[in-house]
């Protein structure tokens, strides 16, 4: 019999999981006894999962308001999406150098129907696979803080699914210089959208857009 999480791994997993994914909105309180009640657990577990949550900085806890869902700001936009992109080419740099057998080479499904959840697991890989475990926990950092970011723009990035098969493509192939020039030009529109992602990322909690 498959022994289960404990609890507060569970209540942890279960409220980053709807964190990400975009079922709270940006600048949101979140209520710690109605989550408990939800979750149908005690307070404790809750609160200890949000603290977590805030040191990964997916919540903001501060100001004496309690956890709070982030607003975008678009300088903290523009920084991680920087931060990303050099994360991705020092990866595959990495990769290029040091390529692992064909075992350990992580590849891709070119699912063009899902490209935001294909996008995560594809840079996921990418990190993964270059054998630097710091590499990794900080681009899985990054696509955490950024999957709602890429839920909420929606169809703003026009023929991503064309880009997203693309990179897809040139790294089954390894095609890594190419790949590596293609992470950064992905990351570099991105860079001149900001603006309006954040708008688009905050539009739907009916909050202004804030400016940094």
């Amino acid at each position: 019999m498959r022994e289960k999480a404990p609890l507060h791994h569970r209540v942890y997993f279960e409220l980053k999981s709807r964190l990400v994914e975009g079922a709270f909105s940006a600048g949101e309180h979140l209520d710690l006894r109605l989550l408990a009640e939800t979750l149908k657990v005690s307070t404790t577990p809750v609160r200890a999962a949000l603290q977590y949550l805030a040191a990964e900085r997916l919540l903001e806890n501060g100001n004496g308001e309690g956890f709070v869902v982030p607003l975008t700001r678009e300088g903290e936009l523009h920084d991680l999406y920087d931060w990303m992109e050099m994360l991705l080419v020092d990866a595959v740099r990495r990769v290029q150098v040091h390529p692992p057998p064909d075992a350990l080479f992580l590849n891709v499904p070119p699912d063009q129907h899902d490209v935001v959840h294909g996008t995560r697991r594809l840079f996921q890989a990418i990190a993964d696979t270059a054998g630097q475990r710091e590499i990794s926990l900080a681009v899985s950092n990054a696509n955490d803080r950024l999957h709602r970011i890429r839920v909420a723009k929606g169809a703003m990035i026009e023929q991503s699914d064309v880009e997203f098969a693309n990179l897809v493509s040139l790294w089954g192939e390894r095609e890594f210089k190419r790949l590596a020039h293609d992470l950064t030009a992905y990351h570099e529109r991105r860079k001149g959208l900001v603006r309006y992602i954040v708008q688009q990322a905050n539009g739907a909690s009916g909050n202004a857009s804030p400016v940094t």
